[in-house]
């Protein structure tokens, strides 16, 4: 359907001759059981102010709410499915050759939005720029029905420019933002990473979370908080477990007394060893080795 046939098909007022329609969306035309409107080889742009609207995009059946815009290029198809009762929604139709001569007079967009869009058509706006994305399009609305200026055409064209200024930039921050956490997160894993090849490393001389932030040249908080979203457990439960396996690794496979063992992982003394490992344990170092021999002593009777 081009641009003349679908102004005709769907009753719309406020078009202009260049290749440029302004429709507010009635859900009555849209519940419709016959002729639901369909976009296709037309560039649309779809704004949500409230109510509901089903669509169907590119085959993808979509529910559009409130503060929600579709940008839909020339190419795509979008179905209007069925709306709510109390739809607030406006509708930019413009035509390829009308977009040209945009892009040609220096349209504010980006390849990156372009792309987006073509994946995505559809993007959520935050609340606080919903009125100016609405107040743009009563500028253009306004423009439409001022006939007796001389200038509409050229007039018009601004407004536009001015509306997909601010999409376009309200995209462009929005993925700056997304980047910006993509590159925080990827860093936040880089960082745990580090950590735990460290801590496999310096797990016999260093005990503390301050040694281990000043060497990845992080904050002991900014640590904590990193290793705790990433692995659900504390920086202190990390290098306590390590230690554990170091004790318990000793204890089962060498016949080195918890003295020598508390030197070796760099414990002040025995005792703090022996405090440390029955916490966490539940049983003193000579006692889990001795049950270790004897359920060792057990099992080989039994294969006998």
């Amino acid at each position: 359907m081009d641009f003349q046939d679908f102004i005709k098909h769907y009753e719309v007022l406020l078009c202009e001759s260049e290749g440029v329609a302004f429709w507010k969306l009635e859900p009555d035309l849209i519940n419709r059981e016959e002729r639901k409107p369909v976009i296709t080889g037309l560039h649309a742009i779809l704004f949500i102010i409230d109510g509901e609207l089903e669509t169907d995009i590119q085959g993808k059946r979509q529910s559009l709410e409130r503060y929600t815009l579709a940008d839909i290029l020339y190419e795509q198809t979008c179905t209007l499915l069925a709306a709510s009762d109390n739809l607030h929604a406006y509708l930019l139709v413009m035509t390829k050759e009308y977009m040209d001569r945009l892009i040609r007079g220096g349209i504010p967009t980006t390849i990156d939005y372009i792309l987006k869009v073509r994946n995505s058509p559809v993007i959520s706006v935050e609340l606080n720029h919903a009125g100016p994305f609405l107040e743009a399009l009563l500028n253009i609305k306004h423009v439409f029905t001022d006939k007796d200026n001389l200038f509409v055409s050229t007039i018009l064209r601004y407004q536009i420019w001015i509306f997909l200024a601010r999409v376009s930039d309200y995209f462009s921050k929005g993925k700056q933002e997304e980047d910006k956490e993509l590159l925080y997160t990827a860093r936040q894993r880089e960082l745990y990473l580090r950590f735990t090849q460290m801590l496999s490393a310096y797990i016999l001389q260093e005990h503390s979370v301050e040694f281990y932030a000043s060497a990845l040249c992080v904050t002991p908080q900014y640590l904590r908080r990193v290793v705790k979203n990433l692995s659900g457990k504390t920086v202190h439960a990390w290098i306590n477990e390590a230690l554990i396996r170091e004790i318990e690794k000793r204890l089962a496979e060498t016949d080195m007394t918890v003295q020598q063992i508390a030197e070796e992982l760099s414990f002040s003394e025995q005792a703090t060893l022996t405090r440390f490992f029955k916490r966490y344990k539940g049983v003193s170092p000579l006692k889990y080795r001795k049950e270790l021999f004897s359920d060792r002593l057990l099992a080989q009777s039994g294969r006998r």
